[in-house]
């Protein structure tokens, strides 16, 4: 009775897991949320593609204070003029603090613009933007691409979260035998 209790409780999260994405992605990657790196650039080089409910992470390295803060559109976020942020996002990140930002609904489909509003910082790059897509569910339809692409940090955190969740179902199976 016991072990089919485990493996009815194993198969309903091994449904969870497949219907949803476990992905963090740290901004700006091993760099982190710093002034005098090319956002852009990363982004680009990372296929940086946000989701609803993925979690966007501001790491603070440096000694110094930065914010991060969400603008309400693109002009705003090209001239890094600080009168067009959203009420209620501006979040603080004090020297060696980092910041999670957990991607709400409301942004489906529509442009993420995040800055630090620190004096001068969002001028000197600290400032990154992206189409926000809606929720991944399940597994997607399109075919595989001719050649494999290099892991982007969100994709490694995927890969550490799909193999967690395999070797937790494994250790479960294991210990009821």
């Amino acid at each position: 009775m016991r072990g089919n209790s485990v493996r009815l409780l194993l198969a309903v999260l091994l449904l969870a897991v497949s219907v949803s994405e476990c992905v963090e992605i740290v901004v700006g990657g091993t760099k982190g949320w710093t002034t005098g790196f090319d956002y852009d650039a990363w982004a680009a080089s990372q296929n940086f593609r946000p989701r609803v409910g993925d979690s966007l992470v501001f790491l603070n390295p440096d000694s110094e204070y930065h914010t991060v803060s969400l603008l309400d559109s693109l002009d705003a976020y090209q001239r890094c003029t600080l009168g067009g942020i959203q009420p209620n996002a501006t979040h603080p990140a004090r020297p060696g603090e980092n910041y999670t930002m957990i991607i709400p609904e409301s942004l489906s489909g529509k442009m993420l613009y995040a800055v630090c509003t620190v004096s001068g910082h969002c001028l000197e790059g600290q400032k990154i933007s992206a189409t926000v897509l809606p929720a991944a569910v399940g597994i997607p339809l399109s075919s595989p691409p001719a050649s494999p692409p290099e892991l982007s940090d969100a994709d490694m955190n995927q890969y550490i979260c799909w193999t967690t969740a395999i070797l937790l179902i494994v250790a479960c199976f294991w210990n009821s035998g």
